[in-house]
């Protein structure tokens, strides 16, 4: 089983590296925390590079509105945003949507899927520098980078622990990674992984 942290108070904030080492990923409630962050000056975006970084995949959360309203989806805008940095999925609360919840994640999927179809290129981020597995980190790295230099139609990798998908997909390929395992616990949590199949 796998621990995903949800973040949600200041206290969170203030020990954001602490728990994104413990945890096996993050779960950020964005709207809740955004006064946290102003607080802290930082922001969801460094937050989420902190978990790219360390291998942990990130899940937003929002639920947005006050009782009484509407609650808008997340725009297109932030979604876009969110896409960019190879966030590794979004959480709803279709309860809130009582009339129609199959509508409301029909729309999200149709959203990100016109969303991911053009992906922003991003910087190669180095996280082997310091890293407890600095030969294995650093194969990983120039995989990637190969893809970027070649025509390399997909990365596949074979894993027991989930480890090296989850250090690629923090890389933010833009071709699939395709991961075999024949761990049962992996299998479900390279599923939670951006471009992993």
């Amino acid at each position: 089983m796998k621990v995903f942290a949800k973040i949600e108070t200041s206290e969170a904030i203030k020990n954001i590296a602490d728990i994104i080492d413990e945890a096996d990923g993050i779960i950020m409630s964005v709207d809740v925390v955004e006064p946290f962050l102003t607080a802290a000056k930082t922001d969801v975006f460094s937050i989420i590079a902190m978990c790219k970084k360390a291998g942990r995949p990130i899940f937003i959360h929002y639920v947005y509105g006050v009782e009484g309203k509407n609650y808008p989806l997340i725009q297109k805008k932030a979604l876009q945003s969110y896409c960019d940095v190879a966030v590794d999925g979004y959480m709803i609360e279709t309860m809130i949507h009582e009339d129609d919840p199959l509508r409301i994640c029909a729309a999200m999927f149709e959203t990100l899927s016109e969303i991911s179809s053009s992906p922003k290129k991003t910087e190669i981020q180095q996280f082997y520098e310091g890293s407890d597995f600095i030969i294995r980190d650093y194969i990983i790295h120039n995989a990637y980078r190969i893809t970027e230099d070649l025509d390399v139609r997909a990365i596949v990798c074979f894993t027991h622990n989930g480890y090296t998908p989850a250090r690629l997909s923090s890389l933010h390929p833009h071709i699939p990674i395709i991961a075999f395992s024949s761990v049962d616990t992996t299998y479900r949590y390279i599923n939670t992984l951006w471009g992993v199949k």
